[in-house]
């Protein structure tokens, strides 16, 4: 995932309203009026289970709010980008849409919306005006694909990520363990697009013959294979 993404506890990227409490913004963060139940607390910016949360600020999280309720862009962005509109309909629900179940720590799981993240809201935000260079277009492509799957692997009763005590370092950080995967660990990789999913090996899984078409319209088949190996 990219460097991701607001949560009451989905600490890392932004969706619908939480169940958090007071708002302690953090350094150089001004959370508007009305929207403090959005995060909570000890709203952990820089948590480690996505890539930093390092993206947050309040034009971001004002972004992920206009996104959340511009469903229209979902189909002009895919467009433009020339992927099915399911696809990104897909990626714009689990981004900015639903809150999710995160393991913030060993078998300590919270729900919320993923942190805010400037680079993600521009990145959409070029995709529905038809802006992005074409670097940029297969950025989001890619990022499509890893969130579209990852969404569907929850829905099938996947963690984000697990909980369990062996996914984390004596530090506390997430770590991927082969016996407990987690949607996110299994998604295709943003980072590897010429193999994206090359790193199902670390979990036991066999991927080859599976190829994400160019349009990105059979992902279900790889969310399918994902399952079926895992015994799901």
């Amino acid at each position: 995932m990219a460097a991701a993404h607001e949560v009451v506890a989905r600490a890392a990227r932004a969706g619908r309203p939480g169940s958090g409490g007071a708002v302690e913004p953090g350094e150089g963060v001004s959370i508007p009026a009305g929207h403090a139940g959005e995060f909570r607390s000890d709203f952990p910016r820089g948590s480690q289970f996505m890539d930093g949360g390092a993206g947050f600020t309040q034009r971001a999280a004002e972004a992920y709010r206009r996104i959340r309720n511009s469903p229209e862009d979902a189909a002009t962005a895919a467009e433009n980008i020339g992927i099915d509109p399911r696809i990104v309909e897909g990626m714009r629900q689990n981004l900015f849409v639903q809150q999710h179940d995160i393991a913030l720590g060993p078998d300590r799981v919270e729900r919320g919306y993923f942190t805010p993240d400037d680079d993600i809201a521009d990145l959409w935000d070029g995709a529905a005006r038809g802006t992005l260079s074409p670097d940029k277009v297969a950025e989001f492509r890619n990022l499509a694909a890893h969130e579209y799957v990852e969404n569907k692997l929850m829905e099938a009763g996947l963690p984000y990520r697990s909980a369990h005590p062996e996914a984390f370092d004596a530090d506390g950080d997430h770590i991927v363990h082969p016996d407990h995967p987690g949607a996110h660990d299994l998604a295709p990789s943003e980072w590897q697009p010429e193999a994206p999913l090359r790193h199902w090996s670390l979990f036991g899984l066999d991927s080859s013959g599976l190829q994400i078409a160019a349009d990105l319209s059979n992902l279900d088949e790889v969310v399918g294979a994902a399952l079926r190996g895992l015994g799901r």
